[in-house]
């Protein structure tokens, strides 16, 4: 007869392997089965820009316009002072700026360009500061354009 020893029990609780288990497998269901970014998070690529003419390709009508962005390269010559150049635009002026694109703008619509096709890309270049690629961005939402992006120069 042994006195004074008793058997030892040790309390781990629970087997949560089955719980990990479960949970494995629900997160890769959602992960196989969820779309993880909406349409307005991607941009779109206008493919029909390297499609290379065939001789089974039909000529576009005369009046279209390709889809192509008016980009505005956002440069600073010096601290002080921005140059925005755009199509036939060069100015370092908000004003003459709005007036250009609001000018630029006429005539697109004009030629039959419509209005949520009208894309504008800002491309300041990489020492240019905040402030003055915002002024250019201004100047395009005051000239009319709804579609205002910035892009990476190089």
């Amino acid at each position: 007869m042994k006195l004074g020893m008793r058997s030892t029990r040790f309390e781990s609780g629970p087997n949560m392997t089955p719980l990990v288990d479960v949970v494995m497998v629900i997160l890769i269901f959602l992960m196989l089965v969820g779309t993880f970014t909406a349409g307005e998070w991607v941009i779109q690529q206008n493919a029909s820009a390297y499609v290379t003419a065939t001789s089974s390709s039909t000529p576009p009508p005369p009046d279209f316009v390709p889809d192509e962005p008016i980009i505005i390269r956002v440069s600073q010559p010096t601290p002080d002072k921005y140059v925005a150049q755009a199509e036939r635009i060069t100015t370092s002026n908000k004003d003459q700026l709005v007036a250009g694109l609001k000018s630029l703008r006429e005539q697109l619509l004009k030629i039959g360009k419509k209005e949520e096709k009208l894309t504008i890309v800002i491309q300041p270049r990489p020492d240019v500061k905040h402030k003055y690629y915002m002024d250019v961005y201004d100047a395009a939402l005051i000239a009319g354009f709804k579609k205002v992006s910035f892009a990476v120069s190089q």
